[in-house]
Parts: C-alpha cells; structure tokens; sequence
C-alpha cells in the first residue's frame, strides 16, 4: 500500500509500497525461506508484489486475498 493508504489504517506490518517495491528486495533476502505475508488494499497490487517475491525465490509466500479492507470487514476494531 502507499503511504497515505498505510497512515489510514493499518495492521502494524512493515509497509513496502508496490511503486517502489523492488528497491526494498535487498533488505527482504534473510526471509527467502521464512513466511511472508503481503497485502494491500484490495488484494491486487499484494498479488504483484507476491508473484515478484516468488520469481525472486521466496519459498512461502501468502497474499491476503481481499486486501486490508476484507481484514477490516472480518476483523473490525483490529486495526491501529
């Protein structure tokens, strides 16, 4: 999510914007073989960012199908 989408509201995940997403690669390899979880607003732009992390070799990758905006339907009240 973008930075003004991640002041809104948020889980407390690290946020990596899809816009400049691949300049944080670097920072992510000690993760290769450990669980990430992506997500955004509505599922589409984590879905990218989950196919790029794939391709680069991450072994368990996870999207939040549905974005932060199904988690805040299902979860209300569980966001900062």
């Amino acid at each position: 999510r973008e930075t003004w989408e991640y002041d809104e509201f948020n889980i407390g995940a690290k946020n990596l914007p899809l816009s400049s997403f691949m300049s944080f690669i670097p920072d992510l390899e000690e993760l290769k073989d450990e669980e990430v979880i992506v997500h955004c607003k509505m599922g589409g732009r984590s879905m990218q960012a989950a196919a790029i992390l794939e391709q680069m070799g991450f072994k368990d990758v996870k999207n939040v199908v549905g974005g932060i905006e199904e988690w805040k339907a299902k979860f209300p009240g569980k966001l900062n």
